[in-house]
């Protein structure tokens, strides 16, 4: 009964007669008649022992029949992500043939199960799990409002709640409700899914930078060849949208953006495809900061002349041609010549003030991140100022490019200083035989397509075309080769093994040789006035330039040291998904390594392999106790067991259910469910409603319910009280 007014009026009630009974219990000593006073006393005594019971709330158990109602039946299907395909279409044949057998038309009822219970007919959630136990609990506890006489069960008795396993069991014991277990164990084809496995982008660019989100992207379904992902702004606008392209499953795409001008966190998702139900791997969040600095060059050439420059018609300076393209994207530029290029003197200066030549203290050269030497005779600079160039390099992470010239290089004698140490080729002297003035393609390595200083367009095909077309150049440097741990981005097309566009990392920063010339001289031939999308345009050639000032100043720009990379297979990964971790030495010496390992989390130590001097590497499978943002380091050891140096990386872990490691059904499940419960393993639709049919007429044992209620609740009990009261009132009054 509920607590309701009348409750509450039964206790008042019961209160008052408790106090009116005690009073008169000792007022029963008033009276003066022995037989009055016997059977005032008795009354009274049995009214306050019926208000002590009701008060002491006893409770009075009682069996009630159960109220008769038609036999019904309860279909429980599985709707988790391992039933789709054939299994799926299995499940529909057993609905289909229970809601077309008339002998039980009207009295089934249709259940789905996945990671919620509700009806058949209800909106579809994501169904990632499969609460077999809860489903199945759920739809037992029905048996006690319906004469539930059987219930058919179809699933592949794949559960990710198996810790409610033996409740389940005792329920279906308890219950008496046989179950006709429909197993589905169909060849499993999975339903599409798309993934985000890697999103990068420069980091700490300038607000109203443009820069180049690059992304790639897996399908597990080789029949989806073309997806789309998308860009979105803090304020939730499209800022761009991506066609992929997908080949043996796997999609990259670069877009370009621009930083906003306060920090905010844009999303990229890829639109799900049709049948796609599994959607957490289709997002990830990017955080866009903008610094407040912007990066600064020091540029020096040698080369005087003008020419009209391809954009403007206008002429203009060569010296201009390179840090127009910077100055555009807002970079801060320090322009350097020569009065005379042959000069074995220093007469370098500052074009915006003549009085001024190359930095004469260290601290000026620090203030730079990228410094540029093209063809400027190496007599315009004392040691001491080489050495602060290489210092800022090395050990301040910045970054420094020759071009070439009749001054740069072997030409220039700069393999007998110390730069030729940052210089990523083998230098020769002049000495060399070879035609230097000759014209040649600047061809393109196919291994560096990828190497952010050639995305010269945001679509990959185009940017192949770019470059496997090349570019005409009227000449070069001779190098003699390519220093081992370079790495090589174009060739010579007349000469094997000679490189012409070369990258490399040195110590903590970045260096960059390029052979031929970008301002004047060989680069007139097509680079500086016919290397775009439509003739006249020179649109790859400032693209070119500006990725490589902004590769060159990354480390200086992150403000890090680089005693060596740690780079990840994946940045977003499942859960239970190997990362491959690769760590490359960069100004450690290999000899003074004696071991590497990775750490995160509490989980110690797990050593990396070295498979090269410089290369080393590991795997982690990330489990459920590593969801979101894992921070790993490589811990570098020497030969004393002292940590020299420690490398981070971070990589997200999102968390994937059970249902989608294993998709091979479970039969022992399905067979114990039907042996507890009575039932039967059955497959077949038409044998599954047979089974059925055999409960329709079958005499249901007549169970009685135990029904518990408070003795307050029993009116008559609450009658003889009153009466007992009552009539103790008029037998004294009578007799009195």
């Amino acid at each position: 009964m509920p607590f309701s007014w009348l409750t509450t009026a039964a206790i008042g009630m019961m209160t008052v007669a408790v106090v009116c009974s005690v009073l008169s219990i000792w007022q029963s000593q008033l009276v003066k008649s022995q037989r009055l006073k016997t059977v005032v006393t008795v009354l009274r005594l049995s009214a306050l022992a019926i208000v002590a019971i009701v008060l002491y709330n006893p409770s009075l158990v009682q069996s009630r029949p159960e109220i008769k109602t038609e036999k019904s039946f309860a279909v429980v299907i599985d709707r988790s992500l391992s039933m789709g395909g054939l299994r799926s279409e299995h499940a529909n044949a057993v609905v289909q043939a229970m809601k077309s057998n008339t002998a039980i038309e009207g009295r089934t009822r249709f259940f789905r199960c996945g990671r919620e219970f509700t009806t058949l007919g209800s909106a579809r959630a994501e169904d990632d799990a499969s609460n077999l136990n809860q489903a199945l609990m759920k739809a037992l506890s029905s048996a006690y409002d319906h004469r539930l006489a059987a219930m058919v069960f179809v699933s592949d008795g794949r559960a990710t709640d198996s810790e409610n396993k033996g409740e389940l069991l005792r329920a279906l014991v308890d219950a008496g409700v046989p179950v006709c277990c429909v197993p589905t164990t169909e060849a499993f084809f999975s339903v599409p899914n798309l993934r985000i496995t890697t999103c990068d982008h420069p980091e700490q660019l300038r607000a109203g930078e443009s820069f180049v989100l690059r992304s790639s992207y897996s399908c597990s379904s080789a029949e989806n060849k073309n997806a789309t992902a998308v860009v979105r702004n803090q304020q939730g606008n499209v800022v761009a949208r991506v066609p992929l392209s997908f080949i043996k499953g796997k999609a990259t795409a670069q877009t370009t953006l621009t930083i906003p001008s306060v920090e905010e966190v844009w999303s990229l998702d890829v639109e799900p495809l049709l049948g796609e139900t599994y959607l957490k791997d289709n997002h990830v969040s990017l955080r866009l900061t903008p610094r407040h600095d912007t990066i600064r060059v020091l540029y020096m050439e040698g080369s005087s002349s003008s020419r009209p420059y391809p954009v403007t018609h206008v002429s203009t300076p060569i010296w201009m041609f390179l840090p127009m393209a910077w100055k555009a994207v807002g970079m801060e530029v320090d322009i350097y010549g020569v009065v005379d290029q042959h000069a074995l003197e220093n007469n370098l200066y500052r074009i915006s003030d003549s009085r001024r030549g190359f930095c004469k203290t260290r601290d000026e050269v620090m203030s730079f991140d990228v410094i540029i030497c093209s063809d400027i005779n190496r007599s315009n600079f004392s040691q001491e100022q080489l050495e602060w160039v290489r210092e800022l390099v090395s050990e301040k992470g910045g970054g420094f490019l020759m071009i070439g010239g009749i001054t740069s290089f072997g030409d220039g004698e700069w393999h007998k200083t110390i730069w030729d140490q940052m210089i990523p080729v083998s230098m020769t002297g002049n000495e060399d035989s070879r035609q230097r003035l000759q014209e040649f393609n600047m061809v393109f390595d196919p291994k560096s397509y990828t190497h952010p200083v050639l995305q010269l367009s945001i679509i990959n095909q185009t940017n192949k075309n770019i470059l496997d077309a090349g570019v005409l150049m009227g000449g070069s440097c001779l190098v003699r080769s390519l220093k081992p741990g370079a790495t090589a981005l174009a060739w010579h097309s007349l000469y094997t093994n000679m490189p012409v566009l070369a990258v490399q990392g040195y110590g903590r920063g970045r260096s960059m040789a390029f052979t031929s010339d970008a301002a004047g001289g060989w680069g007139l031939v097509q680079m500086m006035q016919d290397w775009g999308p439509k003739k006249g345009d020179i649109e790859y050639y400032n693209t070119l330039w500006v990725n490589a000032v902004r590769w060159l100043a990354e480390n200086r720009i992150k403000g890090r040291a680089i005693s060596a990379e740690l780079a990840t297979s994946n940045l977003y990964l499942d859960t239970h998904e190997a990362c491959h971790f690769t760590l490359r030495l960069v100004d450690l010496k290999p000899q003074s390594v004696n071991k590497i390992f990775l750490e995160y989390g509490s989980k110690g130590n797990i050593p990396m392999t070295q498979v090269d001097p410089n290369l080393w590497t590991s795997d982690i499978a990330f489990d459920d106790s590593d969801l979101g943002d894992v921070n790993v380091h490589a811990a570098i050891i020497d030969h004393l067991g002292i940590e020299i140096a420690r490398i981070p990386a971070c990589v997200y872990v999102r968390d994937v259910d059970k249902e989608r490691l294993n998709f091979q059904p479970d039969l022992g499940f399905m067979e114990e469910i039907a042996r507890v419960s009575g039932g039967v393993v059955c497959s077949e639709p038409t044998k599954v409603t047979q089974y059925i049919e055999k409960y329709i007429d079958v005499d249901m044992p007549s169970n009685k319910r135990l029904i518990t209620e408070p003795l307050w609740d029993c009116w008559w009990l609450l009658a003889l009280l009153l009466c007992l009261l009552c009539t103790e009132w008029a037998w004294r009054k009578k007799f009195k």
